[in-house]
């Protein structure tokens, strides 16, 4: 039997990628660079570090033995937040992020939220060099994390909407096109004090707490083909309550297996392309894949419930 979601299927997602010649960038870069200086063809390597960061920390391993870099998104929780795990990954030539979950601390307010937010931010900005940030999304909260970025609260469809304008704060590839995007020079550590409006008195910004953007919320997803492992398949759909972008356009393609989306690289049917994973849910032992498809299915069919209740 074929077992999908393993250290060795990804390693081999890897490596198709690398064969045909893709460049590999981080969120950071990619937020960095101006349109026109990008490469044909990349993947952007997105990796939200929910719980086991030991799993997260093995994949930045089998990623740097293959000179690729990726981005890592790390919660601040008493499970994932381990100083030097942490560390060792940016060491070993990944970016690593803040996984934010600050508007489900804060039960909705998008005041609190922030100074959570600036706090936390804090906290990794001790350890790490932080540019980008991505948001936690549980199916089983009433919030929706990047809602703290829209000035009225409760709307990220509103927030994406505002990521084109320079009232929405956001910057790099969020911006409207001639936006400039910056350098790759970090612009981490100017803002770690706790911060609950910007400057003029409103909603902070991505500006305001030195950040070049977030993870979904600032990139373009009509240029960028966006794929993610939630719900444990690669295909869009029910599973992925809170895991969508912001304006994505059609999407063209569709794949449900790892080893479907390592011959989607081989064909070059996609120049780029964002795959998202979730370390813990990747096995490296045969009982650990085997307690890990468990537990989605046991997820799978709780979404299911929500999405019939909703």
């Amino acid at each position: 039997m074929n077992r999908d979601f393993t250290f060795e299927t990804y390693g081999e997602l890897l490596d198709a990628g690398l064969e045909s010649e893709y460049e590999f960038l981080t969120v950071r870069e990619y937020l960095a660079t101006d349109n026109e200086e990008l490469p044909g063809q990349f993947v952007i390597l997105r990796h939200d570090v929910d719980r086991k960061p030991e799993n997260a920390l093995a994949m930045a391993r089998l990623e740097a033995a293959r000179g690729v870099p990726s981005t890592y998104y790390v919660r601040t929780i008493d499970k994932t937040f381990r100083p030097g795990l942490i560390r060792r990954i940016e060491e070993l030539g990944h970016e690593v992020g803040y996984h934010y979950e600050d508007m489900d601390r804060a039960d909705g307010d998008v005041a609190a939220a922030h100074e959570s937010f600036s706090a936390e931010l804090a906290r990794m900005r001790a350890l790490v060099s932080v540019d980008t940030v991505c948001m936690h999304g549980n199916p089983l909260t009433a919030h929706d994390n990047r809602d703290m970025w829209d000035a009225g609260g409760g709307d990220s469809e509103a927030a994406a909407a505002g990521a084109a304008t320079d009232g929405g704060g956001l910057t790099g590839k969020a911006k409207a096109a001639g936006g400039d995007a910056g350098t790759t020079e970090s612009k981490s550590g100017t803002t770690s004090g706790v911060v609950a409006s910007d400057e003029h008195g409103g909603t902070p910004t991505f500006d305001t707490y030195g950040l070049l953007g977030e993870a979904y919320l600032s990139m373009d997803f009509e240029d960028v083909t966006y794929f993610s492992d939630t719900g444990r398949t690669w295909r869009d759909g029910a599973l992925k309550i809170k895991d969508h972008t912001m304006g994505e356009g059609d999407k063209r393609i569709q794949v449900d297996t790892t080893e479907e989306l390592a011959a989607l690289l081989r064909s070059d049917e996609v120049d780029r392309l964002c795959a998202l994973t979730h370390p813990n849910r990747w096995a490296r032992t045969p009982g650990e894949w085997a307690i890990e498809s468990a537990k989605d299915y046991a997820i799978n069919v709780a979404k299911r419930g929500i999405n019939v209740v909703a």
